[in-house]
C-alpha cells in the first residue's frame, strides 16, 4: 500500500507539472550575420595615386567630413598652387589696370572741366569784345557824321576808327582762341579715349586668361578632392581593406564598408519549413555569436522585426532588432556571424508528448 500510494503520488505530481509547467519551443537560424540597420555604403578607390595616410581603423567612429583614406595630392597640389599664384596675378594686374583706368577718367573729367572753364572765359571776354566793337562802331559813325559837319576835328574821328579797328583784331584773335581750345579740348579727349580703349584691351585679355584658369582650377580641386577620402555620413567603419602607406590601388578597388550610426541589424536565415507560419514579428529571440563564445560574453537578446515573405533554397529571411542597451552590444561590429534562436512558443510536457506520440514518424 506504501508504494501504491507513492506511485498514485508521483503520477499526480506528474500530472500536474505535465499540464500546468510550460516548456518553450524554438527554432535555430542555419546562419546569420551583423548588418547596418541603415543602408551602409562600401567606398571604394578613385585613383591609382599611392596612399599616403589610412587614419581610421575598423570599428572606429567618424563623422561627416572626416578624413578615412588620403592618396597622394602632392604633384596636383603644386600645379594647383602655380595656377593659383597666376590667377592671382592676373586679377592683380587687372585690379591696377582698373585703377589706373578710373585715374585716367578722373584726369579726362578734370581736362575738360579745365577747356570748359577756359572756353567760358573766352566767351565772356567775346561777348565784351562785340560789346566793345558795337560801342565804336556806334562812336565811328557818329563821329563820321559829327566830322561832315566839320563839328569834330579829324584826329578824334581817326581814333575812333582806330579803337573799332581794334577791337575787331581782339574779336577776331579772340574767336581764335576760342576754336584753338576747343580743338586742344578735343584733342586731350581723344588721347584720353585712346589711353582707355588700350586698357579696355589689356583688360579684356587679362579677363580672358583668368576665364581660362578658373576651369582648370576648379578640375584640379575636383580632383584634389577624390584623392581624400572623407565620410559623406558620421558611422562606422564595418570593414576595411589591409592598406599600407605607398599602397598603389586600382581604381574601383573596395577600401572599406562605412555604417551608418543607426545601430545593427541581425540577418538570419531559417529553414523555410521550420520556420514558416511559427516565426513571426515581435518573438524574442537569443543570438549567440561564433567569434564571442556564449559561454565567455553570453547572448546578446533580439527581437523579431521582420520575416521574409519568399523562400530561397529552401530557406526564408528574418531581420532581428538588437538589445541596445545590452553590454554585449558593444562588442558587435559589421559582418559578425552567429546563430538566432527565436522562441516561437511555449507548451506544456504534456501537449508535446502527445504531439510526439502523433508524429507521422511514431505511427506503423
Amino acid at each position: 500500500m506504501f508504494f501504491v500510494a507513492g506511485a498514485i503520488a508521483l503520477f499526480a505530481a506528474w500530472s500536474v507539472l505535465a499540464f500546468t509547467v510550460a516548456l518553450p519551443l524554438s527554432v535555430a537560424s542555419v546562419d546569420g550575420r551583423i548588418v547596418a540597420a541603415a543602408e551602409s555604403i562600401e567606398l571604394t578607390s578613385r585613383s591609382r595615386e599611392p596612399l599616403v595616410a589610412v587614419p581610421v581603423r575598423l570599428g572606429a567612429h567618424v563623422g561627416t567630413g572626416d578624413l578615412l583614406v588620403q592618396f597622394d595630392a602632392l604633384p596636383l597640389e603644386n600645379d594647383l598652387e602655380l595656377l593659383r599664384q597666376r590667377a592671382q596675378k592676373f586679377a592683380a594686374e587687372r585690379e591696377s589696370l582698373r585703377d589706373e583706368m578710373s585715374s585716367l577718367d578722373a584726369v579726362a573729367k578734370n581736362e575738360a572741366e579745365e577747356y570748359d572753364r577756359a572756353m567760358d572765359g573766352l566767351r565772356a571776354r567775346l561777348a565784351e569784345t562785340v560789346a566793345r566793337i558795337q560801342h565804336a562802331e556806334n562812336a565811328e559813325r557818329m563821329y563820321t557824321e559829327l566830322g561832315s559837319q566839320k563839328r569834330i576835328d579829324q584826329l578824334t574821328l581817326s581814333q575812333a576808327r582806330s579803337n573799332l579797328e581794334q577791337a575787331r583784331r581782339s574779336l577776331e584773335a579772340e574767336r581764335a582762341d576760342l576754336l584753338e581750345k576747343s580743338a586742344a579740348k578735343q584733342r586731350a579727349l581723344n588721347q584720353i579715349a585712346s589711353d582707355h580703349a588700350r586698357l579696355d584691351g589689356k583688360l579684356a585679355q587679362l579677363t580672358g586668361a583668368i576665364a581660362e584658369l578658373d576651369p582648370q582650377i576648379r578640375q584640379l580641386e575636383h580632383r584634389i578632392d577624390e584623392l581624400r577620402l572623407r565620410a559623406p555620413f558620421p558611422g562606422k567603419i564595418g570593414a576595411i581593406a589591409q592598406l599600407t602607406v605607398g599602397q598603389v590601388v586600382e581604381p574601383g578597388t573596395w577600401l572599406l564598408t562605412l555604417v551608418p550610426e543607426h545601430g545593427y541589424e541581425f540577418e538570419a536565415h531559417f529553414v523555410a519549413a521550420q520556420a514558416a507560419g511559427r516565426v513571426r514579428v515581435d518573438q524574442h529571440a537569443r543570438i549567440e555569436f561564433f567569434a564571442l563564445p556564449w559561454t565567455q560574453y553570453g547572448m546578446l537578446d533580439a527581437r523579431v522585426i521582420r520575416v521574409g515573405s519568399e523562400e530561397r533554397d529552401g530557406r526564408v529571411r528574418v531581420d532581428l532588432e538588437l538589445d541596445r542597451d545590452a553590454q554585449l552590444y558593444g562588442a558587435v561590429s559589421h559582418g559578425l556571424k552567429g546563430r538566432a534562436t527565436v522562441l516561437v512558443e511555449e507548451v506544456t510536457l504534456a501537449r508535446k508528448l502527445i504531439n510526439l506520440l502523433g508524429s507521422p514518424r511514431l505511427q506503423p
